[in-house]
């Protein structure tokens, strides 16, 4: 999407977009062998192939499951159909500029946030696990043996960036993503809120900021308009960095939400990309 809101290059966007959409087929559990769409409830799960929902290897609930994988077959996170429904907006918008038909992706997006209403947790205000019978249907939220929702953290935020949820949802969620007491810290968004009984300094994916899903969290405010939550939250990550890097030299995979001090693999060349977007963009 970068690369097209930048040159609007339709010879460059003819040769991708048959690509993307083999690749979509799968997500959306259309493609020959794909078993991502499993569930009465229509929302999607990678763990047949891979134990790691939305690249974050600790992250309390999924890391919760990684010892019982018969239940976690059962078992759908929120952050699979989130982005399916964004890559969905990309392309419908892309079959569009190729003069296509649209319509599959319309109804899809509109499938998959029905699928997501299942997954809201009113009680706990964000998204949540959802557990699933033999029969594929909904049994209820994956929970804490605390007895509070597993998903107090990035998966339970993460469908602001398919956007398209109701006004006051969205906003529950910004709060909470802002609020100081939950997942707001000096540096960015942690991966975890801070007043889950399951939350750690010391985790890899809990106590931490990720810029890469802070930039996606990003996109999501400017996207609602919310362009001063956006610019607040693009400058605690680049100072964050700027500070870490010009004090070690290092550029580290992420930053401890206690100190502000990076930590993880210290040549990650995975923010590269999250960086320069938000430099280009917010100042």
């Amino acid at each position: 999407m970068e690369i097209w809101e930048r040159t609007l290059d339709l010879d460059w966007l003819a040769e991708v977009y048959p690509k993307l959409c083999n690749y979509y087929a799968w997500l959306a559990g259309r493609s020959r062998g794909s078993t991502t769409d499993r569930f009465q409830t229509g929302l999607l799960q990678t763990w047949d192939y891979f134990y790691n929902s939305g690249g974050w290897d600790d992250y309390p609930p999924q890391h919760a499951l990684n010892s019982d994988p018969a239940r976690r077959r059962r078992i759908t996170p929120c952050v699979t159909t989130a982005y399916a429904i964004r890559f969905a907006r990309h392309l419908f918008r892309w079959s569009e500029a190729l003069g296509m038909d649209p319509s599959e992706f319309r109804k899809d997006m509109e499938r998959w946030h029905e699928a997501l209403e299942r997954a809201w947790d009113p009680e706990a205000g964000h998204y949540s696990y959802l557990e699933h019978d033999g029969q594929e249907k909904p049994l209820g939220f994956f929970r804490h043996a605390s007895g509070e929702n597993y998903n107090r953290g990035f998966d339970g935020v993460i469908p602001l960036v398919a956007g398209g949820l109701p006004p006051e949802r969205s906003r529950r969620l910004i709060d909470l993503l802002f609020d100081e007491e939950e997942m707001w810290t000096p540096w960015g968004i942690t991966t975890v809120s801070k007043r889950a009984a399951y939350y750690s300094d010391a985790g890899y994916w809990n106590g931490v900021v990720w810029i890469p899903h802070n930039v996606m969290i990003w996109k999501a405010l400017r996207e609602l308009g919310e362009e001063e939550k956006a610019g607040r939250l693009a400058e605690a990550l680049l100072s964050v960095w700027e500070r870490e890097t010009r004090a070690s030299y290092h550029s580290f995979e992420l930053f401890r939400a206690a100190t502000g001090r990076g930590a993880g693999w210290h040549q990650f060349s995975g923010l590269s990309f999250p960086l320069v977007l938000l430099g280009r963009n917010s100042f």
